[in-house]
């Protein structure tokens, strides 16, 4: 769940509801999710971990987005964590942005202890110009192995895909 920050893996549900019409503010999205806890190493669920919440995001333009949400994460009858979470991020100028990341525990981990803010994140990025950051261009093929390794295809005769590298030759050409 990437608008919720550091709830974890959840294997489960997921519902989402987006609004037709954006508002002058952007585009409204609520939705709900509940699950298990997945064991990565052994396979399967841990026992009796279960998690559950509901979100609000608001998207806008140029990427901005605004999520708020409340997580809970149940471990039999006891309450390992009910969070609030508040996530922002806002692509102020051309040149500058800002992510924040917020959790709010309800009640004290495992029912102890009291409410409290248990994480405050904040991450300000400047460039100095558009033009000083240059990127590679990005497709499916870059961030996928390919059906056949390099091995494979060389023995067999056949050439490799060549892949872009814009910025590598000439920073111009990042644009």
């Amino acid at each position: 769940m990437r608008e919720l920050g550091g709830l974890g893996s959840v294997g489960g549900f997921q519902g989402e509801y987006r609004l037709a019409d954006a508002t002058p503010l952007g585009s409204w999205r609520f939705g709900l999710f509940a699950g298990l806890e997945p064991e990565f190493y052994e396979g399967g669920f841990a026992e009796d971990v279960r998690k559950g919440g509901v979100y609000a995001a608001l998207d806008g333009a140029r990427g901005r987005r605004h999520v708020l949400g409340w997580v809970t994460i149940q471990n039999s009858d006891l309450t390992e964590r009910s969070v609030v979470v508040f996530n922002n991020y806002l692509p102020l100028a051309r040149t500058f942005n800002m992510y924040q990341g917020l959790e709010y525990d309800t009640q004290g981990p495992g029912d102890l202890g009291d409410s409290d803010l248990s994480y405050f994140f904040i991450n300000l990025r400047y460039a100095r110009s558009r033009s000083s950051t240059c990127r590679e261009p990005t497709t499916a093929a870059d961030r996928s192995t390919p059906a056949r390794s390099p091995a494979t295809s060389s023995t067999a005769g056949r050439s490799l895909p060549r892949r872009s590298r814009a910025c590598s030759s000439s920073p111009a050409a990042c644009g």
